[in-house]
């Protein structure tokens, strides 16, 4: 997990904004990361799970931003911000992503995103992106929010758990060769694992598994084996 030096900056020391965010993203690990990132700013958070409840979410409440994830099931971030803006809703939208794909700025731009971030996302990353598409009202905002955002013990046993109901649906998806799933959970776990200390080299083994199955050539043998 996270050490206690990246987590050196103080909930004091940082600026306290009081913007309405969104966050939606299907792992609740991420959800509870970038929530708690946005309160140590001084946001007011609410969350939803996929495309669809945020856009619920949207079309009853008022927000300053939203962190939409990208790929998610039953509406993906993509979908849920065309339908945004095809609803006349122009709140701002940062898309949030694991991939590395090429040409995923782009894909966020043409959805109608005004931003995207890379998971794992650091303080610093967020502030600054939230200062981007939101120029006026965080002119005062202070460039330097280095640390990545603290990490409770409930967020480690949530982690923890998702990871481990993660790979269980990854490998029953894989027995019963339901190629969709295998990317849909190996997608989720490069996001989760790539906070954790010393997960990088764990995150790049899951994104060659997706990739892999985006391909559909990694034999199912191999697979078990990496």
């Amino acid at each position: 997990m996270h050490s206690a030096a990246a987590e050196a900056v103080a909930a004091n020391d940082m600026p306290k904004l009081g913007l309405r965010v969104l966050v939606v993203d299907d792992h609740p690990y991420n959800r509870l990361l970038v929530q708690q990132q946005l309160e140590q700013l001084g946001c007011h958070v609410q969350l939803a799970s996929n495309g669809q409840e945020g856009l619920a979410a949207c079309l009853q409440g008022e927000f300053d931003v939203v962190l939409s994830d990208v790929h998610m099931p039953v509406m993906d971030g993509y979908a849920f911000t065309r339908s945004l803006r095809e609803a006349g809703v122009t709140v701002p939208v940062i898309g949030l992503t694991a991939s590395v794909a090429a040409g995923e700025a782009e894909r966020c731009q043409a959805a109608g995103m005004n931003g995207y971030l890379c998971k794992p996302i650091s303080l610093a990353a967020l502030t600054e992106c939230l200062r981007a598409v939101l120029p006026r009202c965080l002119a005062e905002l202070v460039p330097d929010a280095t640390a990545p955002g603290g990490q409770s013990d409930n967020g480690h046993a949530l982690l923890v758990r998702t990871l481990k109901d993660d790979l269980d649906e990854l490998f029953r998806a894989l027995t019963r060769g339901q190629m969709g799933k295998l990317r849909q959970h190996a997608h989720r776990m490069r996001g989760a694992v790539a906070h954790m200390e010393g997960g990088e080299a764990l995150a790049d083994v899951v994104a060659t598994w997706k990739l892999a199955l985006s391909r559909r050539w990694m034999p199912r043998k191999r697979l078990l084996k990496t």
